[in-house]
């Protein structure tokens, strides 16, 4: 994804009180995390965990975070 293609995504989502952020598993740094999206106000933790430095053929918890925007702009952009 584009920084710019992101950068659209990412403002529409902050626009509409939309955030998407890692939350650690643990307290110890682990480099393991869990997704939290804030929904004007509502918070949702998610199931997965992703890790910052993934292994080979894993997803990095910032690459997830990118794509989840895309997705939430997708699915509630009416423009």
């Amino acid at each position: 994804m584009e920084p710019n293609e992101f950068h659209k995504y990412a403002k529409w989502c902050n626009d509409n009180h939309v955030t998407i952020y890692p939350v650690p598993v643990s307290a110890v740094n682990s480099g393991m995390y869990k997704i939290e999206v804030c929904n004007k106000g509502r918070k949702k933790l998610g199931e997965g965990t992703y890790r910052d430095k993934p292994l080979k053929g894993e997803v990095s918890i910032y690459d997830k975070i990118r794509q989840l925007y895309r997705d939430f702009y997708n699915k509630n952009n009416t423009d």
